[in-house]
C-alpha cells in the first residue's frame, strides 16, 4: 500500500513541480507547488489536470485506497498571478469502491490566495498488481 508521499513522490507532477506536503488528515490534503525552473513564465493552467489528479488521488486513498481519477469536471476561473501555487483537495463522500473529491488550486498573491481553477469529480478504487 502507498503512503500519500508515495502517491506525489510516483506522479508525473513531481517531474514539473516542487512538492511540499502542507496538510494531511483523514479526507483532506493540501500541497505547495512552485514550477520548476524550466516553467517559470510559462502558462500554467495546461497542468492543472495533472495537479488535480494528484491532489485528488492523495485525498482518496484514506478513504478507499489505492485509487484513480475516473471523471473530473475542471472549472478555471483565472490565470496564476505568480507561478507559486496552493492545491486542496477532500472527500466529500466515499463508498467502498468511490469517492468523491473536489478541489481548489490558488495562486499567491501575496499572503492573499487567489482561487484559479476549481474541480470535482469521481475516484474508483484500484486493485494494486500482485509482481509475483
Amino acid at each position: 500500500m502507498q503512503t500519500v508521499t508515495e502517491i506525489v513522490n510516483n506522479h508525473l507532477l513531481k517531474s514539473f513541480f516542487m512538492v511540499d506536503l502542507l496538510e494531511c488528515s483523514a479526507k483532506k490534503v493540501a500541497f505547495g507547488l512552485t514550477p520548476q525552473a524550466s516553467l517559470f513564465n510559462k502558462e500554467l493552467q495546461g497542468m492543472y489536470g495533472c495537479v488535480f489528479d494528484c491532489a485528488a488521488r492523495s485525498a482518496g486513498y484514506a478513504s478507499i485506497g489505492q485509487c484513480v481519477l475516473s471523471e473530473c469536471e475542471m472549472t478555471v476561473h483565472s490565470s496564476p498571478s505568480s507561478p507559486e501555487l496552493i492545491v486542496k483537495a477532500r472527500i466529500a463522500s466515499a463508498h467502498t469502491l468511490h469517492a468523491i473529491y473536489c478541489s481548489e488550486i490558488y495562486s499567491m498573491r501575496g499572503r492573499r490566495k487567489i482561487l484559479v481553477a476549481e474541480s470535482q469529480g469521481t475516484l474508483s478504487k484500484t486493485t494494486p498488481i500482485d509482481p509475483a
